[in-house]
């Protein structure tokens, strides 16, 4: 009986450290798959930012003016613009009353298509204001 015990014994502790060892692979497994999902998101956000967050477009002959409320994030943002006029196109950024000019973000005479980086200076709502001669868009990212 007593070589019974010690060979019951020997397996249980055997059994522990296999229970030690499985949950310590799982709990190392579960990191790594979290930190796959962080490195994922990273991507994912890194894309987000590329993305066309909004568009504004107006093609009408009589008047291409136009201003609309965005919302801005603080630091740096992209404005794709494209006008398709021969006379002048400005794009400004105002604050949310219109009262205050925040940034001119494009000032042209003539056909225009390119990408201007601007400083939003803070997290907030802004008035983007469009004056134009001929079809134009904007986008932002």
């Amino acid at each position: 009986m007593r070589k019974n015990s010690k060979s019951r014994i020997f397996f249980s502790f055997l059994f522990v450290v296999g229970l030690i060892a499985l949950v310590y692979w799982l709990i190392s497994s579960q990191t790594n798959l979290f930190e796959e999902i962080t490195s994922d998101e990273k991507r994912v956000e890194a894309a987000d930012r590329n993305q066309i967050q909004y568009k504004l477009e107006y093609k009408v002959a009589n008047d291409n003016n136009k201003t609309q409320i965005i919302s801005l994030n603080q630091g740096p943002a992209l404005f794709e613009m494209t006008h398709e006029g021969l006379g002048a196109f400005r794009v400004e950024l105002r604050n949310p009353e219109g009262s205050r000019l925040v940034t001119t973000i494009l000032d042209v005479t003539g056909k225009f298509k390119g990408i201007k980086e601007i400083k939003v200076p803070e997290t907030g709502a802004y008035l983007l204001t469009v004056r134009s001669t001929g079809p134009w868009d904007v986008s932002y990212r």
